[in-house]
């Protein structure tokens, strides 16, 4: 049986945004199985893609274009500070020059905070109500062996709350 927009019922548990890199694509596929189904959206700078000029505005309408054809409760924002467009946009010249210091986790998670608020706004524009849904930011770090491990940033996390 179809949904009403005539795609099959897909029922997602979260929608993640995460970095093309190919060290990550197991993991990324695997937590989203492991939510129960989702959404992957891989772009280039990870969870910071949405705060760029030229990506952000394409990664923010995958959010709102995979909300509409079947919602899910949560996003989150994968970043990792050894990724090569986080380097581009932190040198001479990129988008981040000069904003923070990129060996900084502290300054590179609160940049993370922005995305997420950017993408709690367009939940709220888009749909013109307090979505409930919510919007983490996690960091990966590569051990010695340069597998991925995944953590909640939790200061990061943001509920928005259902309109009345």
């Amino acid at each position: 049986m179809s949904a009403s927009n005539g795609v099959p019922p897909h029922n997602p548990h979260v929608l993640v945004v995460g970095c093309p890199d190919d060290r990550l694509l197991d993991a990324q596929t695997g937590y989203v199985q492991r939510q129960g189904g989702g959404f992957l959206v891989r772009m280039v700078g990870g969870g910071l893609a949405i705060l760029t000029e030229r990506d952000g505005k394409s990664a923010r309408g995958q959010i709102t274009d995979c909300y509409r054809v079947s919602p899910f409760p949560r996003v989150v924002l994968r970043i990792h500070l050894d990724c090569g467009k986080l380097a581009l946009m932190c040198g001479e010249g990129g988008e981040f020059h000069g904003l923070f210091d990129s060996t900084s986790q502290e300054e590179l998670y609160e940049v993370g905070g922005s995305a997420r608020d950017l993408v709690m706004e367009d939940f709220q524009r888009e749909f013109g109500i307090h979505m409930p849904v919510s919007v983490e930011v996690h960091r990966i770090i590569f051990g010695e062996d340069n597998r991925p491990t995944t953590e909640l940033v939790p200061r990061l996390r943001l509920v928005a709350a259902s309109a009345v």
